[in-house]
């Protein structure tokens, strides 16, 4: 029983061992298959790296793809941006090419043009030639026409006194001849009366040369007339050109009388008016030296007479404006619309006038209408206002004077109009045309006159004042003469900011300084800046004495204003202008005007 109990124990054992084996070849068999497995997921693994790598392959390739069209794009830009630019550079050439043909159709326009200004020029040379040579021609003919009157009166004369000789000797004998018959009638009284006739035969066959009294004088006269009329027959010329030699001839001594008469005619209109003003001059020294008494009654009025002629004769213009007055803000308006015949004062025959505004006897304020170049009859209509009460215009003068422009020189006065202002009713508006009058010798007198070059740069704000010249300064030393120097002063608002002055010139009334300063300006204050230009007589035991003065720019007027605008309308470039020098009160009063 124990024998079977372990038999039993054993076959239990081996049958533990077995299931202990079948488990382990379970578990060696879960093993394998767990490898497998393994070995599956790890070739899923593999065939995903493969995959992404793959992928990856694929995305650099689209990357490589798009980064090559990205290449062709840009290659392709960059060949556009060439083909755009060798447009541009032939479209640039083909400019350049039509700037040449243009420029080169500008030059052969103007060449065309100055062949034609040649050609005019050369065509009016020969209209000159041809007119001198017709000019001489027609010299040559009248020359020859004299010349021909000149034979014909030569053969007219020499005809007449053939006529008056061959007359004298057909007179001689018949004087004779009628001579000898009285003596013989009174030596033969006493004969028998049938003698006579056989005496009057021997007194032909005495004289058979000596023809009858009127016959033979009638016979020489047609001879004389044939002889006249065959001498002009055989003249190289028709009767109807001596007729024209004999009309001008007639003509020339015509002219010549008419000429003759003119001008002795013109002498004497020249010796009265010599006489007019000789009269007048005399007559003015006269009242100067108060010695009017001393002349004769009949000597004043032909005095008299000769002035109202001259100022008759006098054609100075005439000069159109309006005259209204504002009564609401105290206003007087001045108008000035134009003038006619304006006396020529160029030497052209013509002038460049322009009309200076004032009110005396202040003169504080002066306007001026614009130039008006190269006319006689200038159309101005320009206005001007004076702000003046009504209560003080009657004690003023309105005077309208008309200049004569000149740019290197003083301005001529061409002739001037007062119009007292208690004289004109204000109360309406007034209109009219006056005639010039002669201006003011003491209007003329001036202080003298300055030449003064501006020359501005903007960029720089570089403001050069040259100082060229002075004339007709007034004298201020003993012996007539002065010692000038000029003094130029830069304001700003009545505020000195600079000064300087040039050199003095000895013993002249007409320096000549040309010498230049330089001012720092900007351009933001230009306009607002004033140069005092003061001319000094030199004195070294005294002080200095002022002459005269002007300024220009800022609160200027007239000249002083023009010529600042012209400096500022023409940067960088020099501009030079005359001014007349005013007396010290008038200056220091209109630069103190626009402050109060």
């Amino acid at each position: 029983m124990l024998c079977l109990w372990v038999l039993c124990l054993l076959v239990l054992s081996c049958v533990i061992l077995m299931l202990c084996l079948w488990v382990l070849c379970l578990l060696v068999l879960s093993c394998v298959i767990l490898m497998l497995c393994l070995w599956v997921l790890c070739l899923l693994v593999l065939s995903c790296v493969i995959l992404m790598l793959c992928l990856w392959v694929l995305c650099l390739l689209v990357l490589s793809c798009v980064i090559l069209m990205l290449c062709l794009w840009v290659l392709c830009l960059l060949v556009l941006s060439c083909v755009i630019l060798m447009l541009c550079l032939w479209v640039l050439c083909l400019l350049v090419l039509s700037c040449v043909i243009l420029m080169l159709c500008l030059w052969v326009l103007c060449l065309l043009v100055l062949s034609c200004v040649i050609l005019m020029l050369c065509l009016w040379v020969l209209c000159l030639l041809v007119l001198s040579c017709v000019i001489l021609m027609l010299c040559l003919w009248v020359l020859c026409l004299l010349v021909l009157s000149c034979v014909i009166l030569m053969l007219c004369l020499w005809v007449c006194i053939e006529i008056l000789i061959q007359c004298s000797c057909l007179a001689t004998p018949m004087r004779f001849a009628s001579m000898a018959v009285r003596i013989r009638r009174t030596a033969e009284p006493a004969e028998p009366e049938p003698k006579p006739e056989p005496e009057a035969e021997p007194k032909l066959h005495s004289a058979p040369q000596t023809p009858p009294l009127a016959p033979p004088t009638h016979h020489n006269y047609d001879n004389m007339k044939s002889k006249f009329m065959n001498e002009l027959e055989h003249l190289p010329l028709p009767m109807w050109a001596v007729g024209a030699v004999v009309v001008v001839l007639l003509a020339l001594v015509a002219c010549f009388i008419f000429c003759a008469f003119k001008k002795c005619f013109g002498k004497k209109r020249k010796s009265k008016k010599g006489r007019e003003r000789k009269g007048v001059a005399h007559r003015r020294k006269a009242a100067e030296e108060g010695e009017m008494t001393a002349m004769s009654k009949q000597e004043e009025g032909e005095i008299k007479d000769g002035e109202e002629e001259k100022e008759e004769h006098e054609n100075l213009g005439r000069l159109e404006f309006a005259l209204d007055y504002n009564f609401t803000e105290a206003q007087l308006i001045v108008s000035v619309l134009q003038a006619r015949d304006l006396a020529a004062m160029d030497i052209g025959g013509t002038s460049d006038p322009y009309v200076k505004v004032y009110l005396l006897p202040d003169k504080k304020k002066k306007f001026e209408t614009k130039v008006q170049r190269k006319n006689l009859c200038p159309v101005f209509n320009e206005t001007f206002v004076f702000k003046i009460p009504y209560s003080e215009l009657g004690g003023k003068t309105l005077v309208l004077q008309v200049f004569d422009f000149d740019r290197f020189g003083k301005h001529d006065v061409i002739g001037q109009m007062k119009i007292p202002m208690s004289s004109v009713d204000l109360g309406q508006p007034l209109h009219q045309w006056r005639d010039l009058e002669n201006a003011d010798k003491e209007e003329q007198d001036k202080l003298g006159d300055i030449c003064i070059s501006l020359r501005y740069v903007p960029t720089a704000g570089k403001l050069t004042v040259n100082i060229m010249e002075a004339k007709n300064l007034k004298k201020m030393d003993v012996g007539g003469l002065s010692d000038p120097f000029v003094k130029i002063v830069l304001l700003h608002s009545g505020k000195r900011l600079k000064k300087k002055k040039t050199t003095v010139k000895k013993n002249t009334l007409n320096p000549y300084f040309n010498e230049s300063f330089s001012f720092e300006v900007p351009f933001q204050q230009i306009q607002k800046v004033q140069l005092l230009i003061t001319v000094y007589d030199y004195d070294k035991l005294g002080s200095n004495d002022p002459i005269g003065k002007t300024f220009i720019g800022f609160g200027a007027t007239g000249v002083g204003l023009r010529h600042w605008s012209d400096m500022l309308a023409n940067p960088r470039r020099p501009v030079a202008q005359w001014h007349t020098l005013q007396p010290e009160d008038e200056v220091e009063a209109v630069l103190k005007a626009p402050h109060q």
